[in-house]
């Protein structure tokens, strides 16, 4: 029960995140055309500052593979994702994987990606990050889905083997 309550949070605080987001994306259209058009004075969405260096990088393509790291190394998984839709890419590692592999947290990073105009409803990426933190083989395991359904099975799987050294 814990856990569905969990879930629910998350959702609302997503819906929270995705209705601020378009707010600061109808502010920034309304903007004054007094400063010059060939000037942009907007920062992407996310500069990647918050995201660590990784010592492995995966993508979709590396769906299904096997991969091998060190204790303390970062391994970070960027994957496509539309929140509009309600989906999203959350960490399913089972408690034995999560000894092995530490999640800097549950949802990840989103961005969106840079669209021109008023677009509502583009797509981005998730990004998340983790830690090897004790030798052993776990599964790195994230699903897409729509948290506020707590039964329905994950519209995609993302799993990878990685065996910590």
């Amino acid at each position: 029960m814990e856990a569905s309550k969990r879930r629910i949070l998350a959702s609302w605080a997503g819906a929270l995140v995705l209705a601020v987001a378009l707010v600061a994306l109808a502010l920034v259209g309304c903007g004054s055309d007094s400063e010059d058009p060939g000037t942009d004075t907007t920062a992407p969405p996310n500069d990647g500052a918050d995201i660590p260096v990784a010592d492995l990088t995966l993508t979709e393509s590396d769906n299904g593979g096997a991969f091998t790291v060190s204790v303390g190394d970062t391994i970070v998984v960027t994957l496509e994702g539309n929140i509009t839709t309600g989906y999203e890419w959350t960490t399913a590692l089972s408690a034995e994987d999560a000894t092995l592999l530490t999640a800097a947290s549950e949802e990840g990073v989103y961005t969106p990606d840079p669209v021109e105009g008023d677009i509502v409803g583009s797509g981005g990426e998730f990004t998340f990050t983790f830690t090897a933190t004790a030798s052993g083989q776990a599964d790195l395991r994230l699903n897409y889905w729509r948290p506020f359904e707590a039964q329905a099975e994950p519209n995609q799987v993302f799993l990878a083997s990685v065996t910590i050294q």
